[in-house]
């Protein structure tokens, strides 16, 4: 997204104009979402759902490009805004320090703020050390866990994708059986 159009969305809100500004939004994350989509797949693991993997990469890419963009303060409020951009059903961002610590939710904001490094699923697997420990090494990685599922309430399997962007691990996973 352009520094012109988070202009027109900043100028539209000043305005009280908050309609304009998501639509302008909207918009600007649909042309994002068309660039994402052209991204090459860097994954080697066919092993993995190909489906999974294409979502999570789009919603990561947005996440990232929207932060490049709007800058951290704005892209971490947007990531935890549960009716923002990067919540979509069951699928939604969270972000993440280098030491574990959660930046950013989208469904749960007493997660934020929180260190998450030694926090373990329902198999006892610390899985949020083990996306960090991947981030800091290769840049990027999926890592499958147990954990609550928003829609359901229930632990269920989770996959989730993660990149590393200026010393933050943006991450977004799928729930249920299939994906384990």
């Amino acid at each position: 997204m352009e520094r012109e159009t988070f202009e027109s969305i900043i100028t539209s809100i000043e305005e009280g104009d908050s309609g304009q500004a998501l639509k302008i939004a909207k918009s600007a994350l649909e042309r994002m979402a068309l660039h994402t989509d052209m991204l090459e797949d860097q994954t080697s693991d066919h092993s993995i759902p190909q489906l999974f993997i294409d979502d999570a990469k789009n919603m990561v890419s947005r996440a990232i490009m929207f932060c490049k963009n709007a800058g951290k303060e704005v892209a971490l409020a947007e990531v935890s805004n549960r009716d923002g951009f990067f919540v979509e059903g069951q699928q939604y961002v969270f972000v993440l320090d280098e030491s574990g610590m959660m930046l950013a939710h989208g469904i749960n904001q007493r997660y934020v703020g929180r260190d998450f490094l030694w926090v373990k699923d329902f198999d006892g697997k610390a899985f949020v050390k083990e996306i960090v420990e991947m981030a800091k090494n290769d840049g990027y990685g999926v890592v499958e866990y147990k954990w609550i599922n928003p829609v359901s309430s229930k632990g269920e399997p989770k996959m989730v994708y993660f990149e590393k962007y200026e010393g933050m691990i943006f991450c977004s996973g799928i729930y249920g059986p299939e994906t384990l």
